[in-house]
C-alpha cells in the first residue's frame, strides 16, 4: 500500500476528472432551469452553449422519468473544460486535467455564477477516471478477487464503496477495459474509476469539495502498491 499520498504524478492516467452538484432548483423542474443556469455561465465572456443528444426525447419524458431527473441537457465549453446543466445538475469535467489549483477555481467560479438559480444542494461528487493501456494491473492493487472456482479466471472487475465520516468513495475496477478518446481506435487495458461523494446539504459546500478531492486521492493512492506508485513518477509536496 502506498504510505504516501504524492502531490502530482510526472505520468498520470488520468483521462477524466468531472464535479458533480446535484440540487433542488429555485423554479419548477424545467428546461428553462437548466437554459437559464447554461445562460449565466456564456454571459461570463468566456463560454459556447449548445444542447446535449438528450434534448432530442421530449421534456415531458424527461421530466416524469426518474432516470433522466439528473441528466444534463445543455453543455457550456470553457476552455479546455466542460459544463454540462440541467434542471438539477450542474457538471465540470475536464479530458486534460490541470490540477487541483486550476481545477477548483473553474468549479468556485460555476457555482457562484449560478448560486441564485439553486436551492438546497442534494449531492456534490468528485469523480476520477484512470486509464492505463495496454496493461493487466490487478497483481499491482492492494484488494483483489479471488478465484474460488477450478477455472480460468481471464477478467477482474469489481466496486467496492468506503465510508469516511459522512462522504463515501466508490472504487471500480477493470482489467478488461476499452477506452477510446476523439474517434480514436479502442484501446484495451485497465481502468480505475474513483467517485468520492457526500449525498445531502452540507454546511461547508467549499469544505466538501475539498475534502472529497482529498479523499479520492487517498482512496487512490492507498489502493496500489507502492511500487506501482513508484513507477508513475510521484512528486512529493504539500497538498
Amino acid at each position: 500500500m502506498a504510505t504516501r499520498i504524492p502531490l502530482k504524478l510526472n505520468d498520470p492516467k488520468l483521462v477524466s476528472v468531472s464535479f458533480e452538484l446535484r440540487f433542488e432548483a429555485s423554479e419548477v423542474y424545467s428546461d428553462l432551469v437548466a437554459l437559464n443556469l447554461a445562460n449565466a455561465l456564456v454571459q461570463q465572456g468566456n463560454g459556447s452553449l449548445f444542447q446535449l443528444p438528450i434534448m432530442q426525447l421530449p421534456s415531458i419524458a424527461r421530466s416524469s422519468d426518474l432516470n433522466f431527473r439528473y441528466s444534463p441537457i445543455f453543455g457550456v465549453k470553457m476552455g479546455d473544460m466542460m459544463v454540462q446543466v440541467g434542471p438539477r445538475v450542474l457538471v465540470v469535467t475536464v479530458d486534460n486535467y490541470p490540477g487541483w489549483a486550476k481545477f477548483y477555481p473553474v468549479i468556485r467560479n460555476v457555482l457562484d455564477n449560478t448560486a441564485t438559480l439553486r436551492n438546497k444542494t442534494e449531492r456534490i461528487g468528485f469523480r476520477t477516471i484512470n486509464f492505463f493501456e495496454g496493461q493487466d494491473i490487478e497483481k499491482s492493487l492492494i484488494t483483489t478477487v479471488q478465484n474460488g472456482l477450478d477455472l480460468q479466471k481471464i477478467s477482474c472487475n469489481f466496486s467496492l464503496v468506503y465510508k469516511d465520516n459522512d462522504c463515501r468513495t466508490r472504487f471500480s475496477f477493470s482489467n478488461d477495459a476499452k477506452m477510446s478518446k476523439n474517434g480514436q481506435t479502442e484501446k484495451l487495458g485497465s481502468f480505475i474509476d474513483v467517485d468520492s461523494f457526500f449525498e445531502g446539504d452540507p454546511e461547508n459546500v467549499d469544505g466538501t469539495i475539498n475534502y472529497l478531492h482529498t479523499l479520492a486521492k487517498k482512496v487512490f493512492f492507498e489502493s496500489l502498491k507502492q511500487e506501482f506508485v513508484d513507477s508513475m513518477g510521484p512528486v512529493y509536496g504539500d497538498n
